[in-house]
């Protein structure tokens, strides 16, 4: 399993929440070993997040802007 389909599964079974800023690699090796899978590496999981966390927030821009219109 990628950190891609990885941290999506995360997110659809944390409320659609990503881990905790700082706790990415602890919260999502956690719940790899829960679920029984092997944990990709630290680094994979941490640029997933922060490329998730960085669209979500241009989501939330253009939102923004749209209801300025």
């Amino acid at each position: 399993m990628t950190a891609f389909e990885l941290i999506q599964q995360y997110i659809r079974e944390h409320d659609n929440n990503l881990p905790p800023v700082g706790m990415e690699y602890v919260e999502v090796n956690a719940y790899a070993n829960r679920i029984g899978v092997d944990t990709p590496e630290a680094d994979s999981i941490i640029a997933v997040c922060q490329m998730l966390r960085q669209r979500q927030a241009e989501a939330l821009r253009e939102a923004g802007q749209m209801v300025l219109l």
